[in-house]
């Protein structure tokens, strides 16, 4: 991630007064010890160089004996922390790092002080660019302090730079229940952390309050949609979009083409057929046979008989296709237009309609419907003569209730 670490500032240094209480906090140190070592933290920013010199010898002075005594590998500890504090004044926090790591190892420090150097190890190692290692020492102070809400979000961004997805939005949900403040930036890699890990629905609140109060922002307006699609919220998408539309963020013939396929999609077929009609009629959609036939199906959805009707005889008219002819008829037969069913099926015959038998035998029900005997009897004949299967059987059985009658 080319996102610049803003840990760096989050990871402050937490520096040890030495001067103050040093024996009280951990096993009792001669005078003379407390003395240099007060002496050599005074000089840290002065002359960083010289104290790196000093503590190391002393360092190396107290490694020379072996002494197994509490007090020298406090007084080591104390020493190791000076020179880890000095290479970071020199600008080595590799080095710093490295003795930051050595001065919490021993356990005779006070356990409050290993979590803060820890935490310091977990800062260098970091500015020294050992990502890896010091994400995984941070997360392990984390678990062993109260880290606040600054320190999740440090959290939140390495594990997003790692690309650990999980693991950031795990970050993330903390540092918001600590009350981190989302700024921008912040909220922009939020926004990242949700649409990676899948949770579109962390992604809506904030952006339906930008969205209300930036109803003319279009590329807010395109990314609720998408996201209301991705939650499979069709409905709400066709809303966005429609209230878009209304308000002249979005037009063109391509918007309201989307507009149209979103209410198909969220179950509003009516909606979808309303605003096909009203752009084909007013020139903002171009007159095209698919989207006449997307106009039929949308009637024919919202189950708007008439005008559904009126639309499959517009487009079979306009293509001339036998199919659309039968469709029409069809549909006709299931909901008793027993004269267009007529019309419909002499016109697929006629357009070269291949397989002819069904086409007689709803033709033939349709005439005895409207008491044409005479007509209904030739029609059925024709059936049974052209089908096969189930529809010569079918037709074969109206043929004889018809005789017989």
């Amino acid at each position: 991630m080319n996102q610049r670490r803003s840990f760096r500032i989050a990871l402050a240094a937490l520096g040890l007064s030495l001067s103050m209480g040093v024996q009280a906090a951990g096993p009792a140190l001669s005078q003379s010890t407390v003395d240099r070592i007060d002496a050599l933290s005074s000089t840290l920013s002065s002359n960083p160089a010289a104290v790196v010199q000093k503590a190391g010898a002393s360092i190396e002075a107290l490694g020379k004996g072996r002494s197994q005594s509490q007090s020298d590998r406090w007084a080591r500890a104390l020493y190791e922390h000076l020179m880890a504090r000095a290479y970071a004044h020199q600008g080595q926090p590799g080095e710093a790092a490295r003795y930051f790591a050595r001065a919490h190892s021993d356990d005779v420090v006070p356990l409050s002080l290993r979590r803060e150097w820890l935490r310091e190890e977990a800062r260098y190692r970091l500015e020294a660019g050992q990502t890896r290692r010091g994400r995984a020492l941070f997360e392990r102070w984390a678990a062993q302090a109260r880290p606040d809400a600054n320190d999740y979000w440090t959290l939140t961004e390495l594990a997003a730079e790692a690309r650990d997805w999980p693991g950031a939005a795990r970050y993330l949900k903390r540092s918001r229940r600590a009350g981190i403040d989302l700024t921008p930036q912040r909220q922009s890699l939020a926004d990242a952390i949700h649409q990676h890990s899948g949770d579109y629905a962390s992604l809506l609140s904030p952006l339906l309050k930008r969205l209300d109060a930036h109803p003319g922002d279009q590329a807010l307006r395109l990314r609720a949609v998408a996201l209301y699609q991705r939650l499979g919220e069709a409905g709400k998408a066709a809303a966005i979009w429609e209230a878009g539309w209304q308000r002249g963020v979005l037009s063109g013939a391509k918007a309201l083409d989307r507009l149209v396929a979103l209410h198909l999609a969220a179950g509003t077929p009516a909606r979808a057929a309303e605003w096909l009609e009203k752009g084909l009629s007013s020139g903002t959609l171009e007159e095209t046979t698919a989207r006449r036939r997307t106009l039929a199906e949308a009637w024919t959805a919202a189950r708007a008989r008439g005008k559904a009707l009126a639309s499959w005889t517009a487009l079979a008219e306009r293509t001339g296709a036998p199919e659309d002819w039968r469709d029409l008829g069809e549909l006709a037969y299931s909901w008793g237009g027993w004269s267009q069913v007529i019309t419909a099926m002499t016109n697929a015959r006629k357009a070269g309609l291949e397989d002819t038998g069904r086409s007689w035998l709803l033709q033939g029900v349709a005439a005895f419907s409207l008491e044409k005997d005479a007509e209904a009897t030739q029609a059925l004949e024709q059936a049974i003569a052209t089908a096969q299967g189930q529809t010569r059987t079918q037709a074969q059985a109206w043929y004889k209730a018809l005789t017989a009658s």
